[in-house]
């Protein structure tokens, strides 16, 4: 396994690029070799008195001169090279600097004749003759009209190239975001940098405020500037989504905008009314309050409420069947007697066509779902089903004994394009669809969802009301039980195998207030939930640690890299993701390269990794919460391979600040996901999230081991504390302003 250390601190190397071994044109990620002008220790020279550089480089061409900072790494496999974290492009001078240059192919519509003949013509005063006196060229024989005009236009770009890099590095700013803008903005890239940076954050990945507000604080952009006000508002807007919103009330809007920037209200106020003039946001009267949308949130929540409202009210395609009979069929072959609750849940369907069927743990929801197939199968229907995760989606197909894809994958997702193919011109084909894990659904994907889905289509939506809702923005499932548009059946009963479990026996009574069974009962089955009790953060790493590490895999023979997964509250602290993580692989996967994150992060990533996407990435159809296994790492390109469910997925040095390491992750980022054990560290350092819901999710991830090691006082606090963090969501209002039939919630329907 390569193994780096540093040998020195940053410093400067000068030289001309004599080959470049490796280049990714669109990250700018390289692997030159340097004919270095500096001074450079023989232990660090090739054969050919070179030197090996590797960064992001973009636009670099064989004979430019560079001055490029960094450090010296040591690699058992490719030997000493210089980790590029700033470089400057420079022009060779000289006749033969610049022959060498021209020939390289650095410009467009040159080449080694052209460029002897250009520098015949025009020596050392070849780069001053581009750039003031570029029609000059036309004096060079054989150099028609259209070779000047391409010629031009390479200069140009190379020149403006060199001009973003270097203005960027004079402004502390690496040279990856250059090859970021160049991507988006192309020869714009540097006039939008000097007057509006603040257009970043809208268009390039992973510009943020914050960097667009140090770009523009550098170059001289009044801090009160309309710019700077706009991108605050917007920028609120989207970081309010992100905490799972889907609008911001005015007043709370223009009081933090204000305090972000530190500028009057009334100055937010003005830039608030514009951006609704010029309709970049949306507003409307929700819950009495004013309330400012992004504009496809405002689209996506009222599209919902739309799009429910055509298919609660168009005729259903019902399976035409005795479904009495059919249930009483189903039951004989599978040798389980439905309880009333799911008899009346899959007749409801088959009846009428829509319904939302929620329950706990050891409900029989999947059991009722079978039922809900077998009716509609029975009756020669159609049946698609659904879920938001790739791992749901194959959870479900196993439980279902059917075929079931991720929601993206039904809706038809085309990367090159990011659109879906499935929409309401072009609607999926299915007689029933139905949706898994429903509390995961944000409201961009449920617009999707139902836009793709016809009016006659019948519909069954499933989910646990009282897990988290969606890491994305919405309270779908939640919005729509407060609405009661649809009919809703509850799962109440707890079915006397599952209710054998001390997993699903614990997270009930969580649900309902009481602290978890310690100690069960002598005699009976091998327990499957454990508390261990421990005071100190210190003392918890450490027993997380022998469990992981000895005691899970020796009594349950599990996997330790691969079958337990933390689940903690929080990301940072002595708890969080972050130490956990940092701890864990140390204890399972020691060891690693350094793979080079955004901003030269290193983080050692190696080969059996377990890791966790951390965005949703439609060209790579992974998404949010995904955990895959590190199978390969390529140093010489930068490149990481990823197994994604036996789907290798390639990751190039700057995509890597979407992938974290995943041997510990938050509850929240579990949702979906089973896992055979988990282990929930709980304690007062995560008071401020210490709440029933979380720790009932958590608990209600493992399949067959859970075990919570912290304090009694900090299980207290969550078994108390029923509050669920407010959602400003207008889903629930929004369906209001239909006329419309409205179910009975405590009838189910």
């Amino acid at each position: 396994m390569p193994n780096h250390t540093t040998e020195s601190p940053a410093e400067q190397i000068q030289g001309t690029v004599a080959r470049i071994t490796f280049q990714n044109k669109e990250n700018g990620f390289c692997v030159i070799k340097l004919r270095p002008e500096t001074q450079v220790e023989r232990s660090r020279l090739t054969g050919d008195n070179e030197i090996a550089l590797v960064g992001v480089m973009p636009g670099v061409e064989v004979g430019e001169h560079l001055l490029a900072e960094g450090r010296w790494e040591r690699d058992d496999r490719y030997g000493p090279r210089f980790h590029v974290a700033w470089f400057k492009p420079t022009l060779p001078t000289g006749e033969r600097g610049i022959e060498v240059y021209l020939a390289s192919g650095a410009i467009k519509g040159i080449g080694p004749k052209t460029a002897a003949r250009i520098v015949a013509m025009f020596g050392e005063h070849t780069f001053e003759i581009l750039d003031e006196e570029p029609n000059r060229l036309r004096e060079v024989p054989g150099i028609g009209r259209k070779a000047v005009s391409r010629i031009i236009a390479g200069w140009k770009q190379g020149r403006g190239d060199r001009e973003l890099i270097a203005f960027l590095g004079e402004h502390g700013l690496t040279p990856a975001l250059a090859a970021r803008l160049q991507k988006a903005y192309g020869q714009a890239a540097l006039s939008i940098v000097r007057t509006n940076p603040y257009r970043l954050t809208t268009d390039v990945r992973g510009i943020g405020f914050y960097r667009a507000d140090e770009i523009a604080r550098r170059i001289g952009l009044p801090p009160d500037s309309v710019e700077r006000i706009d991108a605050a508002i917007m920028h609120l807007l989207e970081r309010q989504s992100e905490d799972g919103h889907t609008y911001v009330p005015r007043e709370a809007l223009e009081k933090m905008a204000a305090e972000l920037v530190n500028v009057p209200v009334e100055r937010v106020t003005g830039r608030i009314d514009d951006a609704l003039e010029t309709k970049r946001v949306t507003a409307a009267d929700i819950a009495g309050q004013g309330a400012i949308f992004l504009n496809q949130l405002y689209d996506a929540e009222r599209g919902v409420a739309l799009r429910l409202r055509d298919l609660l009210s168009a005729q259903k395609r019902i399976p035409q069947i005795d479904a009495v009979g059919t249930l009483a069929d189903f039951e004989q072959r599978t040798r389980f007697q439905l309880a009333p609750e799911q008899r009346r849940a899959a007749l409801d369907l088959a009846r009428q066509g829509m319904l939302i069927l929620t329950g706990g743990p050891g409900t029989g929801k999947t059991t009722t779902v079978r039922a809900c197939i077998e009716l509609f199968a029975r009756g020669r229907r159609q049946v698609r089903l659904a879920a938001p995760t790739g791992r749901a989606a194959r959870r479900l197909a196993e439980t279902s004994k059917m075929q079931a894809e991720t929601i993206h994958r039904m809706l038809g997702y085309q990367p090159p394009l990011g659109k879906f193919s499935r929409n309401a011109a072009n609607p999926i084909e299915a007689d029933l669809v139905i949706i898994d894990e429903v509390s995961m659904l944000d409201v961009p994907l449920a617009f999707a969802l139902l836009d793709a889905i016809a009016p006659g289509t019948c519909l069954l939506l499933v989910g646990d009301e009282d897990q988290l809702p969606s890491v994305g923005p919405g309270n779908v499932l939640g919005d729509l039980l407060a609405a009661g548009a649809m009919p809703i059946v509850r799962l109440t009963e707890i079915f006397r195998q599952a209710g054998e479990s001390l997993i699903v026996t614990n997270a009930h009574r969580i649900n309902r207030g009481l602290l978890p069974i310690f100690d069960p009962p002598r005699g009976g089955p091998e327990p499957d939930f454990y508390f261990i009790e421990r005071e100190t953060p210190d003392d918890i790493v450490s027993t997380i640690r022998t469990l992981i590490g000895e005691r899970i895999p020796r009594k349950f023979r599990l996997d330790p890299r691969r079958d337990v997964q933390i689940l903690t509250p929080m990301r940072r602290g002595e708890l969080g993701v972050h130490a956990l993580n940092d701890a864990l692989k140390d204890l399972l996967n020691p060891g690693g390269e350094q793979i080079l994150f955004e901003e030269n992060k290193p983080a050692a990533l190696a080969p059996g990794d377990r890791v966790m996407q951390t965005t949703n990435n439609y060209d790579k159809l992974i998404y949010n919460g995904d955990i895959g296994y590190v199978s390969a790492i390529d140093e010489e390109t930068g490149e990481v391979l990823i197994d994604f469910d036996g789907r290798p997925v390639s990751f190039l040095a700057d995509e890597l600040d979407q992938i974290t390491l995943a041997y510990a992750t938050t509850i929240h980022k579990s949702q979906g996901s089973e896992f055979p054990a988990v282990i929930i560290p709980v304690h007062t350092q995560h008071w401020i999230m210490l709440q029933r819901n979380l720790i009932y999710t958590a608990l209600t991830r493992a399949k067959r081991l859970a075990c919570l090691v912290g304090t009694r006082k900090a299980l207290r606090r969550a078994v108390a504390n029923a509050t669920k963090q407010e959602r400003f969501t207008a889903l629930k209002e929004m369906m209001d302003w239909e006329p419309r039939q409205r179910f009975d919630l405590k009838a189910g329907g």
